[in-house]
């Protein structure tokens, strides 16, 4: 049975969002057809980061467009409850992926992500 709601991590965001044929199978479909999608609002820095860095900032606007469009995506923000599991789950892990683990694990909800790292440390995500 597929997720009814998932969390997205940036890279997997970014290629949905332009169709990029780097995104699973799996990823897509599920990206597609699930009813909500959460973006911790590290990923929206994270994702500005990407497309500053692959010289698409003419871009961005769109971009930003395809996702305030998209009636099915909730942003959520860091906060302390975030903030309290980062600390106690003290994973081998930078702090924006961190954030994002500690934001499925309190929402139990799966992440999407091809992050090897996230994937060998956290397993409630789909690739």
């Amino acid at each position: 049975m597929e997720p009814n709601k998932v969390i997205v991590d940036t890279h997997a965001l970014f290629w949905f969002i332009l169709a990029d044929k780097r995104l699973s199978k799996k990823a897509k479909e599920i990206l597609e057809y699930t009813q909500e999608i959460i973006i911790p609002t590290i990923v929206l820095l994270e994702l500005f980061s990407l497309i500053k860095k692959k010289k698409m900032l003419d871009e961005f606007p769109e971009i930003v467009r395809r996702i305030i469009s998209d009636q099915r995506i909730r942003v959520v923000s860091l906060n302390f409850d975030t903030l309290g599991t980062v600390i106690n789950d003290n994973l081998d892990l930078e702090s924006h992926d961190a954030s994002i683990v500690a934001t499925s694990r309190l929402l139990n909800v799966p992440l999407v992500t091809k992050d090897r790292k996230i994937r060998e440390i956290y397993k409630n995500t789909i690739w």
